[in-house]
């Protein structure tokens, strides 16, 4: 995708109303306590929230059926009272509505689309599909969260209601409380500065999310184009070092991985058991990632605070001994 098709959705302001959607799985699974604080905080955020009851429907799987999923999406970028689209949370189902998807619709109606973890599958085959910037971050689901930092709603809306570029800042504390322990209040702890592992300098297109998610895409029309991407990884506390290793080199065989610019990693669940000489070892063993920038521990994926960035916009980044920089310049 070049710079000519790339299409950037207008900006959220004021009294926006915001879409929820459920494309994976359903908002029915989340405590109604949790939903309400979620709709309240957004709405104190001067956006109107408006929820479907197909986001709702639950069937065996924990989603709505794949009918119902489809309906939901076209009806939220078609519909000219909807100004910009969230989803309610993840799960491991998005990626069986990519061959159902009317891409035309959603280009002919770009809006901004925010979600994470199997939202990586959606906000990627819409770029690379459509030409559309996404953005990656919190779920609806996470604005409900009791002591919720500030960071997360600062950076969320500055990716999506603010034009300029931001810079990531460190938070200096973090939390990898399960989702489904997010009705009760989050404690944090002091976090880890960002994690410089390859000095460089850089600027391309932002490219990744959930790693397991986004290798969903391999070899498929829906992913994005990695020559001269940026790819910004994660993983949940699922994801052993030795997993992330296997999938972070699968993810270096596909066409285009040769010219990459560099590699953004999110900062780890505890439960993952990832230590900074494991993820040094990991990195030094790729070819690939050879004299690019690459930094970790960085402010986004299934931690708290989580920081938004846009799928498809640029980021330049610049990392030393010293000091790690991470700019969204495009989005």
């Amino acid at each position: 995708m070049n710079d000519k098709t790339r299409l950037f959705a207008r900006k959220l302001s004021v009294n926006s109303a915001l879409q929820v959607i459920a494309p994976s799985r359903s908002l029915q699974v989340i405590p109604a306590s949790l939903l309400k604080r979620a709709q309240r905080t957004l709405e104190n955020l001067q956006f109107k929230v408006k929820i479907d009851q197909d986001e709702l429907a639950l069937k065996a799987s924990n989603s709505a059926s794949i009918a119902s999923r489809i309906r939901s999406i076209h009806n939220a970028f078609e519909t000219a009272e909807v100004d910009g689209i969230i989803t309610a949370l993840g799960g491991y189902s998005a990626n069986q509505l990519l061959g159902k998807i009317d891409f035309d619709l959603i280009r002919a109606h770009p809006k901004i689309f925010c979600g994470y973890s199997d939202i990586t599958v959606l906000a990627n085959a819409i770029f690379a599909k459509t030409g559309l910037v996404t953005y990656y971050g919190p779920h609806f689901s996470c604005f409900g969260v009791e002591n919720l930092s500030p960071e997360n709603t600062d950076y969320f809306l500055r990716a999506v209601r603010e034009l300029g570029p931001y810079r990531f800042i460190p938070s200096g504390r973090t939390t990898d409380q399960k989702w489904l322990h997010l009705d009760r209040p989050l404690s944090y702890e002091p976090s880890h500065p960002y994690l410089a592992l390859q000095p460089g300098k850089a600027r391309g297109r932002i490219v990744g999310g959930h790693l397991g998610s986004l290798l969903l895409l391999h070899g498929t029309e829906f992913m994005p184009s990695l020559t001269g991407a940026i790819l910004f990884l994660e993983a949940d506390d699922s994801t052993s070092p030795a997993a992330f290793d296997r999938e972070l080199q699968s993810l270096l065989y596909q066409p285009g991985a040769e010219a990459l610019h560099g590699l953004i990693i999110g900062r780890f669940q505890r439960a993952s058991m990832m230590s900074v000489d494991l993820l040094k070892e990991i990195v030094g063993t790729k070819p690939e990632l050879q004299n690019l920038p690459v930094a970790a521990n960085v402010d986004f994926g299934h931690t708290f605070p989580m920081y938004t960035f846009p799928i498809g916009g640029d980021v330049e980044v610049e990392i030393s001994d010293q000091e790690v920089s991470i700019t969204i310049v495009a989005h």
